[in-house]
């Protein structure tokens, strides 16, 4: 049983000194909801309790505001002790440094057969001469890292165009599997790849179904918008390819880059979701909006991006129960969220869980940073990384981390929120500018109304479990 006094007690003390919210109201027509930050957790409340603490915000008293709206006290630490059960202090997060890396990125070739309109890596280069990464670059990368972690769970093959250079991934493949049988790696990494889809062969699919690797394809919707997008004629190259890999059960995902020229075709997110499905028998799929500055022709208003993505977790969630399903990377990841009561602790995962290697074996937070050597920490050649590079590229992360940023630390959605320091640099040249804030709010607001209608509901939930297995479990 929590203690009663010292419940009430905290309730007031936080909200009169003014720390990180524990809690939020949302009401929205007839119904009311209060969100525990902490735990993660979502209740449906009566108008009575939802005005009482709408009271307590505005920095009344607890007893005053009990006694203005007629509430019993005893009643209210009821409420108290179910909302605020399990109620835990933020987990210190001052100490990232793990002997896990969550993704390792390896940028195999700076080329590209592709000029997407888009590109924030100009054509694939980064602005730097075109080339592949050879295989000394890659042995050493593999011996730096695996020197450094215990473990990495993602090694992702990225590019340019990967599968321009598929020996190498092989390559890359066989040196880590031959290290894992003479038990010098203790774990094997799961392998994946983001490619355009426009080049196949026996070989590369050999490559692919050997060692099973995880497929994610850049595909932008109908023919009609991303053959503007990405180049005439590739959109049948990329649908014949899919053909091609689900023949030989390849496991394919799609990433789709969400822009205003979908908008002024009619199409949104949800549109998307229901194409992906019909074209590819997709039941999840990955739709990022643009990262383009405004003014660009693809930059996409603030209300057009709410309305949108907002639609796609209401078709989403209305379709849970549906045998033709269809979910989305922005959806799983609140659902996780929710129903595992597990926080999304990182903003971005940029030089935290993810580290990215360019063809010349230099070490970025991510790979939207090649080339730009403001954020260079290093190359896997040196025998000691500058400590210097590294302590304040470190420094850097942690200050802008929703743990230290004086913004998320006052904020609401601080524990379901996430967003990308890439886009961050693209949309206002600086990653201490989270640009994403906004919108996150609201969808994480309009998230919560429509979950807590399905919440409740012991079979939705078992499918939500069923369908959506968290990282690590």
């Amino acid at each position: 049983m929590v203690d009663e006094i010292c419940l009430l007690r905290k309730i007031e003390c936080l909200i009169q000194n003014k720390l990180p919210p524990e809690f939020h109201l949302i009401k929205e027509g007839a119904t009311y909801l209060f969100f525990n930050v902490n735990t993660i957790s979502l209740f449906r409340i009566d108008p009575t309790t939802y005005k009482v603490f709408s009271k307590i915000l505005e920095g009344y008293k607890i007893k005053e505001a009990l006694k203005e709206y007629r509430v019993d006290i005893d009643n209210f630490k009821e409420i108290c002790e179910t909302l605020f059960k399990h109620d835990k202090e933020p987990i210190n997060h001052k100490n990232m440094s793990k002997s896990v890396l969550d993704r390792l990125v390896l940028n195999v070739s700076n080329f590209c057969n592709l000029n997407c309109r888009y590109c924030y890596a100009t054509n694939g280069s980064y602005g730097q001469k075109e080339s592949f990464m050879e295989e000394k670059v890659a042995i050493g990368t593999m011996e730096f890292f695996y020197n450094t972690y215990d473990e990495i769970n993602n090694i992702q093959f990225f590019g340019g165009e990967p599968l321009l250079n598929p020996e190498l991934i092989q390559i890359i493949c066989e040196y880590i599997i031959n290290k894992h049988d003479i038990n010098e790696i203790s774990k094997l990494p799961v392998f994946s790849i983001v490619t355009n889809g426009t080049i196949m062969s026996p070989k590369i699919l050999e490559i692919l179904s050997t060692y099973n690797i995880k497929v994610t394809i850049s595909i932008d919707g109908p023919q009609f918008i991303h053959d503007h997008l990405r180049g005439n004629g590739t959109f049948k190259k990329i649908i014949k390819n899919v053909e091609y890999l689900k023949s030989r059960n390849t496991n394919i995902g799609v990433e789709c880059t969400f822009t205003n020229h979908h908008v002024i075709n009619g199409f949104n997110v949800s549109d998307l979701m229901e194409f992906f499905y019909k074209q590819m028998g997709l039941h999840a799929t990955h739709i990022p909006f643009v990262a383009v500055p405004k003014g660009n022709e693809l930059y996409i208003d603030k209300n057009d991006l709410i309305k949108s993505y907002s639609n796609a977790i209401k078709l989403a969630l209305d379709s849970l129960n549906k045998k033709d399903y269809k979910l989305n990377s922005y959806t799983m990841r609140l659902l996780r969220a929710l129903v595992y009561k597990k926080k999304n602790d990182i903003y971005c995962p940029a030089g935290v869980a993810t580290l990215s290697v360019s063809v010349e074996g230099d070490i970025y937070p991510c790979f939207m940073f090649t080339g730009n050597k403001k954020f260079l920490i290093g190359n896997v050649f040196e025998n000691k990384i500058s400590d210097i590079r590294v302590y304040k590229m470190s420094k850097f992360l942690k200050e802008i981390s929703k743990w230290n940023d004086p913004k998320c630390h006052s904020c609401w959605a601080r524990s379901l929120c996430f967003g990308c320091i890439g886009n961050d640099y693209i949309l206002s040249g600086s990653i201490r500018n989270k640009t994403q804030c906004d919108f996150n709010k609201a969808i994480i607001k309009f998230f919560l109304l429509n979950y807590c209608e399905i919440m409740e509901d012991p079979i939705t939930v078992s499918r939500i479990c069923r369908l959506i297995t968290p990282p690590g479990r």
